[in-house]
């Protein structure tokens, strides 16, 4: 195996892309759906311009991919949560921006 000069696999480089490619895919599937069924709405009774992921996971769910509907919707609650608890450790336990309060990493 190949190793870099702190005894990490070259691989480990390559797993952060993917993972790094996915999560902003991820990330930016979210701002579209919120954008474009929360955020603009038009009509006398506010209706959303469009149900991004809405028809996706109701596209699934009405091909017998009930499962599939799940699992997707299971990631992106997942990331969802993931982002929000790095982002409270990063930003939220920090004290004026001067010192943290509590040394989690």
């Amino acid at each position: 195996m190949q190793e870099t000069k702190n005894d990490e696999w070259v691989l480990s480089y390559y797993i952060s892309l993917v993972v790094g490619i996915l999560c902003l895919i991820i990330s930016l599937t979210w701002i579209t759906h919120i954008l474009l069924f929360v955020i603009i709405r038009v009509g006398t009774p506010p209706k959303p311009i469009y149900s991004f992921l809405n028809i996706l996971l109701l596209y699934f769910q009405n091909m017998g991919l009930g499962f599939l509907s799940s699992a997707i919707f299971s990631i992106f609650c997942l990331y969802l949560l993931w982002a929000t608890i790095k982002g409270n450790l990063k930003f939220g336990v920090r004290v004026m921006c001067c010192f943290d309060t509590h040394p989690m990493k």
